[in-house]
């Protein structure tokens, strides 16, 4: 509406927001644990709830110019995590290092010492980002068996004489 009267309606606009970012994932357990490796493993995030969804009351819309980029999404509600992020930290380190980035919700963590404690923390993303850390999860790796020694073998020959 402007001093010349109505003007005509612009053709109707669908859009959708992005789904929120994912729920951290939950650690499965740790299994074929070895002195230098270990599987980890973790589930999904739920989804995230759909229920409540916000409405405009007719005075918050005002009039604006704007440019729309157009992508394909899964439906609200529906959008699977792209990828998990998982991290290790050694006896305790800050430093957090990413060694898995990938779709699978397991992996087997190699080249780990004997008789040290790794700390696990998985994230989940998609395309909104990334979720927040899962809980720390910390293990222990076994120390070797010991080598086996062996001694040089002899033979003894006992030699009776009359």
């Amino acid at each position: 509406l402007n001093a010349l009267g109505d003007g005509s309606f612009s053709s109707a606009l669908n859009v959708a927001t992005l789904p929120p970012r994912p729920d951290a994932p939950q650690f499965v357990g740790f299994t074929n644990l070895t002195a230098n490796s270990v599987r980890i493993q973790w589930a999904r995030p739920d989804p995230p709830s759909t229920s409540a969804s916000p409405r405009l009351g007719e005075e918050e819309i005002t009039p604006v110019t704007a440019t729309a980029i157009i992508t394909a999404a899964s439906p609200v509600g529906r959008a699977k995590p792209l990828y998990y992020t998982l991290q290790l930290s050694q006896d305790a380190d800050p430093e957090w290092i990413v060694i898995y980035e990938g779709t699978e919700t397991s992996y087997k963590a190699t080249r780990l010492q004997e008789n040290s404690s790794y700390s696990f923390r998985v994230c989940a993303s998609n395309v909104s980002g990334p979720g927040v850390y899962s809980t720390v999860r910390t293990i222990t790796t076994p120390r070797l068996p010991p080598p086996v020694v062996r001694g040089k073998q002899w033979q003894c020959v006992c030699v009776c004489m009359p």
